[in-house]
């Protein structure tokens, strides 16, 4: 579609109401894992694999970022720019290898899986930011910051200690993101 269908102008908002409509459903589904992500641990993951579910919020932000920056580059192809797509996969790439570098003996895995998060990130901004040079797309990014932040803050909430006080805290996030997609579903 996005070969077949492109229009740098948007004219009709095919694209950015996609994409408006894929991420609110990302951020949502992985706001709700990240929730329930200890209840589901303990029913999936076996007894000593169960301190898994600490790098589950992570990894799954890196999924709604590297989702995010596949959607972009389909832009990048219809365009026929695949620099952008290689540049942006190669500063991806080495960004994670040095946060990895950096992170990992100070947090063990935890440290591999924010490294990893915060790179697919890098990879969406650098897409997003030159996508701008080739489509205009008129989505709200202030909002969508606001719930990646809000992503990231649940995750770190929830490596705090286990209890009534944290899932309040972990419901109430998830209530805010999913009332600030309200109107995009």
């Amino acid at each position: 579609s996005a070969v077949k269908d492109f229009d740098p102008e948007d004219k009709n908002g095919f694209f950015a109401n996609t994409y408006t409509m894929y991420n609110a459903i990302l951020v949502i589904l992985c706001s709700g894992l990240v929730l329930f992500n200890i209840p589901i641990a303990k029913i999936l993951f076996a007894k000593d694999f169960f301190v898994a579910w600490k790098y589950v919020p992570w990894l799954t932000i890196a999924i709604v970022f590297g989702s995010l920056s596949g959607y972009i580059g389909g832009f990048f192809s219809a365009v026929k720019n695949s620099k952008i797509f290689a540049q942006s996969t190669v500063v991806g790439a080495v960004s994670n290898v040095v946060l990895n570098l950096v992170m990992t003996p100070f947090m063990g895995a935890l440290g591999a899986a924010i490294a990893t998060a915060v790179c697919y990130f890098v990879v969406w901004v650098i897409r997003y930011w030159n996508s701008k040079k080739f489509i205009k797309l008129k989505i709200n990014l202030k909002r969508d910051l606001i719930t990646y932040v809000l992503l990231a803050a649940q995750s770190i909430v929830l490596l705090l200690e286990d209890g009534i006080v944290l899932y309040g805290v972990e419901i109430g996030m998830f209530l805010v993101i999913v009332i600030l997609y309200a109107g995009d579903l």
